[in-house]
């Protein structure tokens, strides 16, 4: 048989209604001095950019330090016998492998490290 009204236009936004709902209520007062009462908007999980950007910068200068104490052959040779190995340090040859942005800070930093 057919759907009630509320069924069909009213179901999805009162679900609508309640989500807003659920969250909680804030007040704020207006220029006026009027008090309006609205709902609290749900804070969206986000990523954490900042840490991430720096875990990756300093990451780069880890890598870029290390082939610069040990040198870029050693470095290489060193990376060739990780990635014979296990799992997990395959993958730690595979994070460790010089990048063309690894290679650039090994350059700046190279004439330091004397």
């Amino acid at each position: 048989m057919g759907q009630s009204h509320l069924q069909k236009h009213g179901a999805s936004r009162l679900s609508r209604k309640s989500r807003k709902r659920s969250s909680g209520y804030r007040t704020l007062v207006d220029a006026n001095g009027v008090i309006h009462v609205v709902p609290r908007e749900v804070e969206r999980l986000s990523l954490p950019v900042v840490p991430l950007v720096m875990l990756a910068a300093l990451l780069l200068v880890f890598k870029a330090l290390a082939m610069a104490n040990v040198g870029l052959n050693d470095y290489l040779h060193k990376l060739s016998i990780l990635e014979g190995g296990t799992f997990l340090e395959r993958g730690a040859a595979y994070i460790l492998h010089p990048d063309p942005a690894t290679i650039w800070v090994y350059d700046a930093i190279r004439p330091l490290m004397v």
